[in-house]
């Protein structure tokens, strides 16, 4: 053998190797696509979580401006009992 053809040879079990690493087991294969299964459901529930997480944040708010309507509610109202006091 000479030269040039060991030199060929060389190469093609170079790739041959590059090939072999480069493969993907069935069994792989089959967990990946259990976990962009998994992926997808996550992403749905992490969906109707940020929707329901806007709906509590809308009622937080409502809330909120009951608690204020009523701190003002309040405030008049001793106001008005300091106003009657004075009578």
């Amino acid at each position: 053998m000479n030269l040039r053809q060991a030199k060929v040879n060389l190469r093609q079990e170079r790739g041959n190797n590059l090939r072999e690493s480069n493969c993907v087991s069935v069994s792989d294969l089959r967990q990946v696509k259990v976990n962009l299964r998994q992926a997808k459901v996550n992403l749905r529930q992490a969906k109707v979580n940020l929707r329901q997480a806007k709906v509590n944040l809308r009622q937080v708010k409502v809330n909120l401006r009951q608690v204020n309507r009523a701190k003002v509610n309040l405030r008049q109202v001793k106001v008005n009992e300091r106003g009657y006091g004075a009578l």
